[in-house]
């Protein structure tokens, strides 16, 4: 209630005073301003030195940044001892350094994203071979090679003790299960039987082989 009475008193004080300025100006009946002069009158009698500081820049006020805004109540302040304006000047004062303090906050900090591995960037991982006869996902071979091989694999093949061999050149992942190079085959472990072993070969070509032994364990090395 007090800050909705302060602001009615400029603003009323502003209207009367620019009223009686214009009709000055136009050479109008003065005595058809009686009225008018009177309150304003009353109102700068009431407390003329806020009037004199703030009447000749409100009517600009939003126009200004919120330093000038901040300076206007700062001068008011500087030239009253009334503790009821005094009050209400501390309270615009306070609006304004808060809106000075959001607009110059720095904005929060942007995450830095973890960045996406790339062939020949190993982000580290198990080195453990693992031959897993059914995979949850298709129900068929899946060989995870170790991660030291990682970006650097050519293709995967898997050899039967009958001398049949099922090559897969087609990478399935890198980023799972311990950022390992991931194979699929076609069939279920058990179906290339025992003495089965797996060859790993290499972009510069040279491959590496493991023992498997019966195709249908889940086998680790």
């Amino acid at each position: 209630m007090i800050k909705r009475n302060f602001s009615l008193f400029v603003a009323a004080g502003l209207s009367l005073l620019a009223f009686a300025i214009s009709a000055c100006q136009t050479n109008q009946d003065p005595g058809t301003l009686d009225p008018q002069l009177e309150i304003l009158q009353e109102l700068i009698e009431f407390n003329p030195v806020e009037l004199a500081v703030l009447l000749p820049e409100v009517a600009k006020y939003d126009s200004y940044s919120l330093e000038e805004q901040r300076s206007i109540w700062t001068r008011a302040k500087s030239v009253t001892e009334n503790p009821y304006y005094l009050e209400l000047i501390d309270q615009e004062i306070s609006k304004i350094d808060i809106k000075i303090a959001i607009r110059d906050a720095p904005p929060p900090p942007t995450p830095t994203p973890e960045p996406t591995p790339y062939p020949g960037e190993n982000p580290g991982g198990s080195d453990v071979f693992l031959w897993k006869p059914v995979s949850e996902s298709t129900g068929k071979l899946v060989i995870l090679y170790p991660n030291k091989y990682f970006g650097n694999t050519k293709s995967a093949a898997v050899y039967t003790a009958s001398g049949q061999v099922e090559t897969q050149s087609n990478l399935h992942t890198e980023t799972h299960n311990g950022n390992r190079p991931h194979y699929r085959f076609s069939k279920p472990g058990s179906a290339y039987g025992e003495n089965v072993k797996t060859v790993l070969t290499l972009k510069d070509g040279s491959t590496i082989t493991w023992d498997i032994g019966d195709g249908g364990n889940r086998t680790e090395i």
